[in-house]
């Protein structure tokens, strides 16, 4: 289990509920796109949002559309070669939204299969990796109520 999912684990169900739902929002709105950009390639978070119940793959498909938003591109910090990768990822799990729906322990083989063949950033590449694969598998075993 890696420190995003750790932390999260030890919160209540109304504490995930609100931090998934709002975390890339409020990153963006507070111009925190480094951090934007380091939860939406961070596995463990891709993992809590599909396996939350109220929230999913569509929802996390949605998290990707503030990338597209003008203000954030206006940040210098901000670079098109993140926002190319981001704009993968999230085709990658549209594309994949409904395998997903059916198997949610799927999405590192679907974003490995499907994001093989782009140029990624290293910190990114890893995604859908055999050990990423492994790691969903115990990830998805754990008792964690949500509620």
């Amino acid at each position: 289990m890696g420190e995003f999912a750790s932390k999260l684990a030890v919160q209540s169900p109304a504490f995930q509920r609100a931090y998934l739902g709002s975390l890339a929002p409020n990153l963006v709105k507070s111009g925190n796109l480094e951090k934007y950009y380091q939860t939406l390639t961070d596995f463990d978070f891709l993992v809590a949002k599909i396996n939350h119940p109220e929230f999913g793959v569509q929802p996390l498909i949605e998290d990707y559309d503030l990338s597209k938003y003008t203000q954030t591109l206006n940040y210098s910090k901000y670079n098109s070669e993140k926002v190319k990768s981001l704009q993968l990822i999230q085709g990658a799990l549209r594309l994949s939204a409904h395998v997903l729906a059916v198997d949610k322990r799927q999405l590192a083989s679907q974003l490995h299969g499907r994001l093989l063949h782009h140029k990624m950033p290293e910190e990114i590449q890893g995604l859908g990796t055999c050990n990423k694969i492994r790691y969903q598998s115990n990830w998805d075993n754990r008792d964690i109520p949500f509620g």
